[in-house]
Order: structure tokens, then sequence, then C-alpha cells
């Protein structure tokens, strides 16, 4: 493995570490176990984390993949030889109360943010399955 230059408290997951596989498919919505494997998981928090996974994307000359909510059915974002970002734990709602805009972060499930705002007397209109990531939702492709 190369000298990398990674942040030490960057969440990164190699093939090699326990619990790859878990990160590799365990959140992959229809238990479709692709045999395609990334070269390491990048579980981001924050949107410096998603900078270093793409830099590290870099020193590594590979590609670099997604995941929000893990509902692919084909599982894209399990690629041969790249980076998996996995946004899992970046789920966060904000509501500005006088503008009225919302705030997800990309992991958010339409069934999260749907129950936040239930709370204020709003809702959004989303897909027939709550456990859907709005990240991948709302991102045209």
């Amino acid at each position: 493995m190369p000298t990398l230059s990674v942040r030490p408290e960057l969440q990164i997951v190699w093939p090699q570490n326990e619990g790859f596989e878990e990160s590799r498919v365990g959140r992959v919505f229809n238990h479709r176990r692709p045999s395609r494997c990334p070269l390491a998981i990048v579980h981001a928090r924050s949107e410096s984390d998603i900078i270093s996974a793409i830099n590290l994307g870099k020193e590594l000359d590979c590609k670099v993949s997604v995941r929000s909510g893990g509902h692919s059915f084909p599982v894209w974002s399990v690629r041969d030889r790249s980076i998996l970002i996995d946004l899992g734990t970046f789920n966060s709602i904000d509501l500005d109360e006088r503008s009225g805009i919302v705030e997800v972060g990309p992991a958010t499930t339409a069934g999260e943010l749907n129950r936040f705002l239930g709370t204020k007397r709003r809702m959004f209109n989303t897909g027939h399955c709550p456990t859907v990531g709005l990240g991948g939702f709302l991102y045209p492709l």
C-alpha cells in the first residue's frame, strides 16, 4: 500500500479490515451481493470527509462512487477498483423557520424527513419507500 496523505480521523475501511464486507454491501436494500469490490470504503460524516475521499481517489488514480441510501437496484455504488463514499451517517435535517427552507444531508431518508416535517405541520413529496435516501432520490441521472 502506498503512503497516502489522508486525515487520520477519516473513517476508511480497507478490504483487509474487519467489517469490510458489511461496509461493502450491508446497506444495499435488496440484498444483492455483486462481486465488484472497491479499493476502500470511506464512511463520510462531513463535507471535509467527502473532499478527503475524492482526494484519496485521485491519489490512488481510481474512480469514486457514492452511496446515500443504498437503493440502487443494480448496486451501482459498488464498483471495482474505486473509492466508495458511503454517506449513511450523513443524515442531518435543519429547518430555517423564517424562510421555511429545509436542508438535509444526502442519507436522510424520506421517512426521517417527513416524520420531522410532520411535527412542523409540513410534508415533502417523496417516493413510496420511506427508507430511500434523499441524495439518490433527488440526484438526477
